[in-house]
């Protein structure tokens, strides 16, 4: 079995542990709610807003609008692994039942189109540089990112096209206060075993460390055989 590289709850920190049994044990409600609330939300808060002001205050200083792909790419990833954690699998499925179950709540809209946003946006954003484009009946589905937060979310309709419109802003305090109501149902008794018991699953296989056979089976071969040599000479 292998080991992790994850949360320690005595010590509110990280650490390697021998197996992913042995952090399953040590995790509790409150540790998970630790973690959400210390880490990943902290480190959403630390990156986006400072990241926003730099692009919006160039933006206005240049009149050119900058920034705009980048926090958005700022935002997914959290996304994506909020749905491991909360499905327990590392599937896009999970990352949109986050979104519907939890961003719903904040706004009725990601009820309906969160698979049309992640797919509009995330993977186009994340594979490519550009958000994809649809179509559906005839008319393409198209994409707007906007500094503008009146327009987040809202259709905006023509004879031809369809534009789903995302403010960066606006999608970044939406995903705050969903994983507030996230990290309250672990209060919950209905839910929270449940949940725990997602939360160690999808831990778990975003935090597993890799063994050298499992890196040459990504094609890392060459990596690893630089380090060896390095350590080998030095």
């Amino acid at each position: 079995m292998n080991k992790v590289y994850a949360y320690d709850v005595s010590i509110n920190n990280f650490r390697i542990f021998q197996s992913s049994d042995e952090w399953k044990k040590q995790m509790t409600f409150e540790g998970a709610k630790n973690y959400l609330t210390y880490y990943l939300m902290e480190s959403l808060k630390k990156e986006f807003p400072p990241a926003i002001e730099a692009y919006q205050e160039d933006s206005y200083r240049t009149g050119v609008g900058k920034g705009f792909f980048s926090l958005i790419r700022i935002i997914f990833p959290t996304i994506t692994f909020l749905g491991t954690l909360y499905k327990g699998t590392d599937v896009s499925k999970n990352a949109i039942n986050f979104m519907k179950d939890y961003m719903g709540k904040v706004n009725s809209r990601y009820k309906h189109i969160s698979d049309l946003i992640y797919n509009v946006y995330r993977h186009g954003l994340m594979h490519t540089h550009m958000p994809k484009v649809f179509e559906i009946d005839n008319k393409f589905v198209g994409w707007e990112i906007t500094y503008n937060d009146d327009k987040h979310l809202k259709i905006l309709k023509s004879i031809n096209a369809i534009n789903i419109p995302i403010s960066p802003n606006r999608f970044f305090q939406d995903l705050l206060r969903a994983l507030e109501k996230y990290i309250s149902d672990f209060d919950v008794p209905k839910k929270n075993v449940e949940l725990l018991k997602n939360f160690k699953e999808g831990f778990t296989i975003m935090s597993e460390v890799f063994n050298e056979s499992e890196l040459f089976r990504k094609g890392c071969r060459t990596g690893v055989q630089y380090l060896k040599n390095l350590r080998e000479n030095s």
